[in-house]
């Protein structure tokens, strides 16, 4: 019996077809940029979902005000930003942020915007530009 008899040989694959398995630097940061949106979005949708479970068991029945349906889409975009903020993500909210508050002396204190108020669809203009 010689050496060679006690060689198990294994069927090799071309080393080509392994480097074609493996993605390129952009597909790997394009992949990477879909698995954090996924992640922030369930992380969304869970804290979310929460946050309207409690106003609900609160007695606010917000699913069912159109108009409060704002204030919580407004709550989500605002956890989105703080999601997106910690994957190094910009967020238009984060500047909105910035914008709304300001530390002083240690504390945090909001300062009031002030927006110019637009008529939503459902309103008519006010005819002396007063809201």
């Amino acid at each position: 019996m010689t050496d060679s008899n006690n060689v198990i040989h294994f069927p090799r694959s071309p080393k080509r077809q392994l480097a074609d398995n493996i993605p390129s630097i952009e597909e790997a940061f394009t992949n990477l940029q879909i698995m954090k949106e996924d992640e922030m979005e369930a992380v969304v949708e869970m804290i979310c979902a929460n946050y309207i479970d409690t106003l609900e068991m609160a007695g606010f029945d917000v699913t069912s005000e159109p108009n409060v349906m704002m204030e919580v889409c407004f709550m989500m975009e605002s956890v989105r930003s703080i999601i997106s903020k910690y994957y190094g993500i910009e967020h238009s909210f984060q500047e909105l942020a910035n914008e709304c508050f300001e530390i002083k002396d240690g504390k945090l204190l909001f300062l009031e915007p002030t927006f110019v108020r637009r008529p939503r669809p459902t309103e008519e203009p006010d005819p002396t530009g007063h809201s």
